[in-house]
């Protein structure tokens, strides 16, 4: 008799905790993201595309939507990454040409 109240205890004890963890399992928590780092990583993802590296820019539009899933920028430039369309990028500015050396007249060295 006293084996069989044990055994009951025992399974008592083991459903109890069980719902605990189910408990703490479903609870809800809120999602929280930043618009901030969103454009930050946008940014960061068409600088990569400029210098044309795509896997690293595919990882930034990646990481900009887990920021905010619900920027449309972010997911149509993931989309043309992952689906290998072109992404506009605002040109670079254009360093002013240098001036060339003017040509020298040639010049014979000893030993040469």
């Amino acid at each position: 008799m006293m084996k069989k109240s044990l055994i009951v205890v025992a399974i008592a004890v083991f459903l109890f905790m069980f719902m605990l963890s189910l408990n703490q399992a479903f609870a809800v928590q809120p999602y929280t993201f930043s618009k901030a780092a969103c454009a930050e990583y946008i940014t960061k993802g068409k600088k990569a595309v400029s210098e044309g590296d795509m896997e690293m820019a595919r990882n930034y539009f990646k990481k900009a939507i887990q920021e905010n899933p619900w920027n449309d920028v972010a997911w149509e430039n993931y989309d043309k990454i992952i689906s290998g369309g072109k992404i506009k990028v605002k040109p670079k500015k254009k360093a002013k040409p240098e001036i060339a050396p003017k040509e020298m007249e040639e010049v014979e060295f000893e030993g040469c």
